[in-house]
């Protein structure tokens, strides 16, 4: 499973590797959003943080999830994505950190 983040942290002092070490067998990368084209090469998800993900990028890409986390999906291309059966799906930005972590039940 490869996952596509559009930033370089999960937050300030916290970087991918972290979350790598929780989800082991997967692969975490992540690029500036003006590359993300050049970086869709494999990724079963992507993670736009507020970046647009317009038809052009999904018709470019092989992935299968658009994963929104924070506020609304005004940026992705909702209608472009089912018709290409890309799912879409967002996580509040003040969710509870327990539904971030594997294993764990809320």
């Amino acid at each position: 499973m490869k996952v596509l983040f559009q930033r370089p942290y999960v937050a300030r002092g916290l970087g991918w590797d972290g979350l790598a070490r929780l989800l082991p067998g997967w692969q975490i990368d992540w690029c500036e959003p003006d590359e993300t084209a050049e970086h869709l090469d494999g990724a079963d998800v992507i993670c736009p943080s507020g970046v647009p993900v317009d038809r052009g990028l999904i018709e470019a890409g092989g992935f299968g999830l658009v994963q929104q986390y924070g506020v609304g999906v005004e940026l992705i291309d909702v209608d472009a994505a089912t018709e290409h059966r890309v799912w879409v799906a967002r996580i509040a930005a003040d969710a509870p950190l327990s539904l971030c972590r594997p294993g764990q039940a809320s």
